[in-house]
C-alpha cells in the first residue's frame, strides 16, 4: 500500500507517525507527573490527617486521665462537684488549681485539634478524593458527638455519682472513637501503600510498553525510509552512473514504487532505450559498412583471381589438350600391340613383362585422361558467360542427382537423405545447377566416414529457393571457410583434388544471382553449405548480382 504512494504521502505518513509517537511519550510522561503530584498531595493531606487523628486520641486519653484525677473522692469534702469550664465556676482550693488548669489546657487543645481536623476535611480537594484513602468523616462526627456529650454533661450535672459515671462513659466513648479513627487511618494508609505500589507497577509497565513501542515504531520508520526513499535513490543513482560511465544502454532501472522516483526511473529507461536504439543503429551501420567493404574487397580479389585463372586456363587448356590426347592414344595403341604380341603363336615378350607393360600403359592412359579432365574443367571455367534459364523443379533435380550418386561404388555404403515437401520451381539453368548439386553432394560424401550421413534439403524462404547440403564429417575451420571458394584451394592430400570444383560452383551460383554460404562449428563438427537462388529473374541482363561471401565468422 505505502510502497506505491507518492513521496509526499510517504513523508507525511512518517511525520504523522512520528508525531503520534511523540504525543504518546509526552502523554505518558505528563500523566506520570500528574499522578505523582496527586499522590504527593494525597499523602501530605493524609499525613496531616493521621497526625491530627493521633493527637485527638492522645488528648482524649490525657483528658480521661485528668478527669479521673479530678473526680477522685475527696474525704475532706465528702462530695464531687461537676467540672465547670467557666472560670467563675471552678472548684476552690489551691491544690486543685493545677489539675484544673491542665485539664482546661488539654480540653482547649482537643477543641483546637478537632477544629483543625474539621477544617482539613472541609478543605480537602474533591479531585484528590480516591477510594484508596479511608474517609474519616463519620469517625470525626462521632468524636464531635462525644465531645458535645461531655460538654453537656459538665454543664447539666445534678447527681454527682451519676455525673461521674456518665462522664466516664463519654470519655470512654471518646477514647474509643479517636482510637478507632487513628487505627483505621493507619490501616487505610497500609492498604493505600499496597495499592499505590500495584498502580506504580502498572504504570511502569505501561511506560515501558509505550517506550518499547516507540522504539519499535522509530526502527520501522527508519527501515521504511531506507526501503522506500534511500534505496530507490541509490538504485536510481547507480543505474544512471552505469548508463553514463559504462554506456550500459541495455540496463533498466526497476523500482516498482509508483512514485516520483519510479516516474524518474521510467524516464531514464526511456532515454536509455533511445540511446540504445541510436547506438545500436550506428553500430549496425558501422558493422554493415565494414562487412560490405570486406566483402566487396574479397569479391574484387576473387573476381580478379577468377578472371586471371580463366584467361590462363583458356591458353593452357588449348596447349595441353592436344599433347594429352596424343599421349592417351599412343598409350592405348601400345597396349593393343602388347596384347597382340602376347597372344601370338610365338610370343616375343615374357608374360610378366607384358603384364607390367599393360599396367604401365593403363596408368599412363588414366593420368592422361585425368589431366584432360582438368583441362576440360579449366575450359568450362573460362567459358562461363550468360546462361539460359528455365523453370526447373529443384526438388526433382536434387532427387535425380542423389539417385545417381548413390549408385557410385565408393559412396554405396554412405547414407544420403533428401528433405523436401514438394516441387520447388525456380528460374535456373538446370545443367549448371545439377553440376552445383553434384559438386556439393560429392564433396560432402568425401568428407564423411563410411558410416557418415549427408542430408540434402530443398525449400523456399522469402521468395528464394534454398538447397542445403549438410554432413556430419570432418567440418571446417574459419581459415578454410575464408579460402573455400578460391581457385585451386583444396584440403585433399592425396592429389586427387584440383581445387576448382567449389570455385566453379560458386561462380555458377553467382551468375544465377544467388549466394553460396558455408557454415561449420569447427573441425570434426560437420559442415553445411547453403545455396540461395531467386525463384524468378527480375533482370535477365544482370550477369553479376550481389553475392554473399562465406560466413567466416562461424565458430571453429
Amino acid at each position: 500500500m505505502l510502497r506505491r504512494r507518492s513521496i509526499r504521502t510517504k513523508l507525511l505518513a512518517g511525520l504523522v507517525t512520528l508525531t503520534g509517537v511523540i504525543c504518546c511519550l509526552a502523554y505518558s510522561g505528563i500523566s506520570g507527573l500528574n499522578r505523582y503530584d496527586r499522590l504527593a498531595r494525597v499523602v501530605a493531606e493524609t499525613s496531616k490527617e493521621l497526625r491530627l487523628a493521633n493527637d485527638l486520641h492522645r488528648l482524649a486519653v490525657t483528658l480521661d486521665e485528668k478527669n479521673d484525677r479530678l473526680m477522685q473522692p475527696e474525704a475532706e469534702f465528702g462530695m464531687i462537684e461537676p467540672i465547670s469550664f467557666d472560670e467563675g465556676n471552678l472548684f476552690a482550693g489551691n491544690w486543685r488549681d493545677v489539675y484544673i488548669k491542665e485539664y482546661d489546657a488539654a480540653w482547649e487543645q482537643l477543641e483546637r485539634s478537632l477544629e483543625s481536623y474539621n477544617v482539613l476535611l472541609d478543605s480537602r480537594d474533591p479531585r484528590l478524593h480516591t477510594s484508596l484513602i479511608y474517609d474519616s468523616g463519620q469517625n470525626v462526627d462521632d468524636i464531635v458527638t462525644c465531645v458535645d456529650s461531655i460538654r453537656l454533661t459538665n454543664q447539666h450535672a445534678t447527681d454527682p455519682r451519676q455525673y461521674r459515671k456518665t462522664l466516664d462513659k463519654h470519655y470512654d466513648n471518646l477514647i474509643v472513637a479517636t482510637e478507632t479513627n487513628a487505627v483505621e487511618m493507619s490501616e487505610s494508609m497500609v492498604g493505600f501503600t499496597s495499592q499505590v505500589r500495584s498502580s506504580y507497577r502498572t504504570w511502569i509497565a505501561i511506560a515501558w510498553f509505550l517506550l518499547l513501542g516507540a522504539i519499535a515504531t522509530v526502527l520501522v520508520m527508519i527501515w521504511l525510509f531506507w526501503t522506500y526513499i534511500v534505496q530507490p535513490f541509490r538504485t536510481l543513482l547507480e543505474g544512471s552512473r552505469m548508463v553514463a560511465n559504462h554506456a550500459a544502454f541495455g540496463h533498466r532501472i526497476s523500482l516498482g514504487t509508483n512514485d516520483e522516483l519510479d516516474e524518474l526511473a521510467s524516464a531514464m529507461n526511456a532515454m536509455s532505450s533511445k540511446f540504445s536504439m541510436v547506438y545500436n543503429h550506428s553500430e549496425q551501420l558501422r558493422q554493415n559498412l565494414e562487412t560490405e567493404v570486406r566483402d566487396r574487397t574479397r569479391e574484387v580479389i576473387r573476381n580478379e583471381q577468377l578472371a586471371s585463372v580463366g584467361f590462363l586456363a583458356a591458353g593452357v587448356a588449348h596447349e595441353i589438350n592436344n599433347p594429352l590426347t596424343t599421349i592417351a592414344w599412343g598409350a592405348e595403341s601400345l597396349e593393343a600391340q602388347v596384347a597382340d604380341l602376347d597372344h601370338s603363336d610365338e610370343p616375343t615378350i615374357h608374360g610378366e613383362t607384358a603384364e607390367s607393360l599393360r599396367n604401365t600403359l593403363k596408368q599412363i592412359q588414366s593420368e592422361a585422361f585425368r589431366c584432360k579432365g582438368i583441362t576440360d574443367r579449366l575450359l568450362d571455367f573460362s567459358r562461363m558467360s550468360e546462361v539460359r534459364r528455365e523453370s526447373t523443379d529443384l526438388s526433382k533435380l536434387v532427387d535425380d542427382v542423389v539417385e545417381l550418386v548413390s549408385k557410385v561404388g565408393q559412396y554405396h555404403y554412405k547414407t544420403i537423405r533428401t528433405h523436401h515437401s514438394g516441387p520447388t520451381i525456380a528460374e535456373v539453368n538446370s545443367h549448371q545447377i545439377r553440376q552445383v548439386v553434384l559438386n556439393l553432394i560429392t564433396n560432402a560424401l568425401e568428407s564423411v566416414d563410411s558410416d557418415g550421413a549427408v542430408d540434402v534439403s530443398v525449400f523456399t524462404e522469402n521468395q528464394n529457393a534454398k538447397i542445403v547440403v549438410e554432413d556430419n564429417g570432418c567440418g571446417m575451420s574459419d581459415e578454410v571457410m575464408t579460402h573455400l571458394f578460391e581457385p585451386f584451394f583444396t584440403r585433399r592430400q592425396n592429389g586427387k583434388g584440383t581445387g576448382l570444383g567449389l570455385s566453379i560452383t560458386y561462380r555458377i551460383v553467382s551468375q544465377h544471382g544467388g549466394s553460396l554460404t558455408p557454415h561449420s562449428e569447427g573441425e570434426g563438427q560437420g559442415s553445411r553449405l547453403e545455396v540461395t537462388l531467386p525463384l524468378t529473374t527480375e533482370n535477365e541482363n544482370e550477369t553479376e548480382p550481389t553475392v554473399l561471401s562465406p560466413a567466416v565468422n562461424m565458430a571453429a
